[in-house]
């Protein structure tokens, strides 16, 4: 897959914006001609519909950059076998350096009690890459113009609080030189790497502190870490307290001693700021029944057979004693067709799917 973002010259609406474009180019399997016409953009459409998804992304984002507070518009090539390129344009705001160089001076937080600012020192970046180039160049930006950091050159690897690119090698090295003062970020591109997360579980139980950024990521994410790091920075003893009780559920799980089977990522509550929402705690299911409710409750052995709503229960006998089992209320008759309105039962636990749907 290949991403290219670029500002189409000559072609905004207005002095105060830009026109840009967003390309998304894949050699993947291709579109046919007859969906890409027909259905491209419909909701609910898949070509293949035993893929999974739901079909919806691409009419999301089509509704999005074609409303009026957009004003954009998708363009889609495909060819069957090779291929797709998907280009969004729009106008964008442009923001002036002015106000993003003074925000460096809004930061308090970057720099320690003598007022000198911290200092960062980046691994793992392949100069010969031009991806990671330009990603280093982007974060020191963020690091330097925006915030007020000191990063140091290449070289350089005293620095305060270390970001480290994918490579989760140069913590195992820092554990084994017994060297975790510095707080450490990882930038990684893989989510769920067993590997990656046991090694900052080890790092953080031995004493220091680490956080994951996964990619993609914005300057927003970024900053909430390194304010993190700071934190550690001044007060060391956050960084050294004990690893949750849930890791000795690693012993009790694998008794031979490997920690393959139980990864646990500390999370402490100040990591949320006081805008995030708090989501919505939804009632339990209604056909939940507790097993001290005075309603009858099925033995092992009536398990097996279904009670029609017109049939008593069989009292359990004092020698056997019903089974401790929890069993759904019968549904109400559903309604004869033609007469009244039909329900549907939605199952999914994602909030916003389950309003759209």
């Amino acid at each position: 897959m290949h991403i290219v973002l670029r500002q189409l010259q000559g072609a905004s609406t207005s002095k105060d914006k830009i026109r840009v474009e967003l390309a998304v180019l894949d050699s993947g399997k291709g579109i046919s001609k007859e969906f890409l016409k027909n259905q491209l953009f419909h909701p609910f459409s898949q070509e293949n519909p035993l893929q999974t998804g739901t079909g919806l992304g691409l009419a999301i984002v089509n509704s999005i950059v074609r409303s009026k507070s957009v004003g954009g518009s998708v363009d889609v090539w495909s060819v069957e076998g090779s291929g797709t390129e998907i280009r969004v344009t729009m106008d964008v705001d442009i923001i002036p350096e002015a106000s993003a160089r003074s925000t460096a001076e809004n930061t308090p937080w970057a720099r320690n009690a003598d007022g000198k600012p911290y200092s960062v020192s980046f691994l793992g970046f392949n100069q010969q890459v031009k991806g990671e180039n330009l990603l280093r160049s982007v974060i020191q930006k963020y690091l330097d113009q925006w915030w007020g950091f000191t990063v140091l050159p290449e070289e350089d690897l005293n620095g305060d609080i270390l970001v480290v690119n994918e490579d989760h090698r140069v913590i195992q090295r820092l554990l084994e030189k017994d060297a975790i003062l510095q707080p450490v970020i990882v930038l990684s591109s893989f989510r769920g790497d067993s590997s990656l997360v046991s090694t900052v579980n080890a790092y953080e139980k031995a004493g220091g502190f680490c956080r994951i950024v996964y990619k993609p990521g914005g300057p927003s994410r970024l900053r909430n870490v390194l304010r993190l790091c700071v934190e550690a920075l001044v007060s060391p003893m956050r960084a050294t307290e004990e690893p949750s009780p849930l890791h000795h559920l690693r012993s009790l799980d694998n008794p031979n001693g490997s920690v393959t089977s139980i990864n646990l990522m500390r999370r402490r509550s100040d990591e949320v700021t006081r805008s995030t929402p708090r989501p919505q705690l939804h009632t339990r299911s209604s056909t939940y029944q507790s097993i001290h409710s005075s309603a009858p409750v099925a033995s092992i052995d009536e398990g097996s057979q279904l009670l029609n709503s017109h049939d008593s229960p069989r009292p359990a006998t004092p020698s056997a004693p019903p089974s401790p089992l929890i069993v759904p209320t019968m549904p109400k008759k559903p309604p004869e067709r033609g007469g009244g309105t039909m329900r549907v039962l939605i199952v999914e636990d994602n909030q916003i799917l389950r309003d759209l749907l």
